[in-house]
């Protein structure tokens, strides 16, 4: 921090007290000096003008300095106040022998509290940011009010957010024809995530690797999923059921193979985003464990929806209800 110098008053004005003549004048006091003028090393001198200073606490005060004053000063009973800067201040900065008005903001808390303690000074700050330039910090004595200049701020680093998309509800078999096949995706971060280079890819497991017999661009739901928003990927009898502003994707002429075990994955840009395997174990894709079968009634989901200890068999449960695009029934 680069502070300014203190500079010798050029008035002191001693403060009426308002109800003074109830106070004792035998009781402890402190005194209080606001002050209202600094030089900066680099011989800039900062000034804060047309200020109200309300003190309320054991005794209260009003400080209305005249804009030519560079200190107030007056004497407190002790205890507890609050100190409040009133809107309507200016802050100057002279250079060259003129003073102009300098866009600043109040960052220190207003009203701020202080004790007065008996025959001893109080320190108190006052901040003030340079918009644009950087901080001035109030550092005082007697709760004295001096400016210092530190370095320009710098805005906050945005906050990291990571989307999350898993495979969240399958139904790959159904009694008799498989008509109404799907795979639910759900976005549970907490920000969009892309769907360019975004890919559904479907595995036969019956091989070891297990080879891709699909993969499903899901660009075609649209540029982004929204946090907190399905994808549904299905047959068109399904598509055609989804709740209003579903994402939906269709499966073309692809069927989700039932031979178990088989499995799915999506990834973006070749890296796997979340994987999950049915009816056993595909090397390459379970996730420490294969979700059950799906006997063809009923669907297997994830309870809750985005719920992932990466174990399948923990993660999916069969659920007699299907809910494409809409939050698990968990049994």
């Amino acid at each position: 921090m680069r502070h300014i110098g203190w500079t010798a008053p050029a008035l002191t004005l001693i403060a009426a007290l308002g109800c003074a003549a109830d106070v004792s004048t035998h009781e402890p006091k402190g005194a209080v000096a606001i002050a209202l003028r600094q030089t900066d090393p680099s011989g800039d001198i900062y000034r804060l003008r047309g200020a109200v200073l309300d003190v309320t606490g054991t005794l209260d005060q009003t400080f209305q300095p005249a804009d030519d004053d560079d200190v107030v000063q007056a004497e407190l009973p002790i205890g507890d106040y609050m100190l409040t800067l009133a809107t309507g201040w200016r802050l100057e900065r002279e250079r060259a022998g003129q003073f102009q008005d300098v866009a600043a903001t109040l960052l220190s808390e207003n009203p701020q509290p202080f004790a007065i303690v008996p025959d001893d000074l109080t320190s108190l700050s006052l901040r003030f940011a340079l918009n644009g330039q950087g901080p001035v910090t109030g550092s005082t004595g007697q709760l004295a009010v001096a400016l210092a200049v530190e370095p320009s701020l710098q805005p906050p680093a945005p906050a990291v957010c990571t989307p999350r998309l898993v495979i969240n509800e399958v139904d790959y078999d159904q009694p008799g024809s498989d008509t109404a096949e799907f795979i639910e995706l759900y976005n549970a971060g907490a920000c969009e995530i892309s769907t360019v280079a975004l890919v559904l890819v479907l595995r036969n497991g019956f091989s070891t690797p297990a080879p891709a017999y699909a993969q499903i661009a899901l660009d075609a739901a649209g540029p982004v999923i929204p946090a907190g928003a399905y994808v549904v990927v299905g047959a068109p009898s399904v598509l055609s059921t989804l709740p209003v502003g579903v994402l939906g994707v269709a499966l073309g002429g692809t069927a989700i193979q039932n031979g178990n075990p088989d499995g799915i994955h999506v990834e973006q840009a070749g890296q796997i985003l979340d994987a999950m395997s049915y009816g056993g174990v595909v090397p390459g894709v379970t996730e420490t464990a294969s979700a059950p079968v799906d006997p063809g009634a009923g669907s297997l989901g994830r309870c809750p929806d985005g719920a992932d200890t990466n174990d399948g068999s923990v993660d999916f449960l069969l659920s007699a209800t299907m809910t494409p695009g809409a939050a698990n029934i968990c049994p």
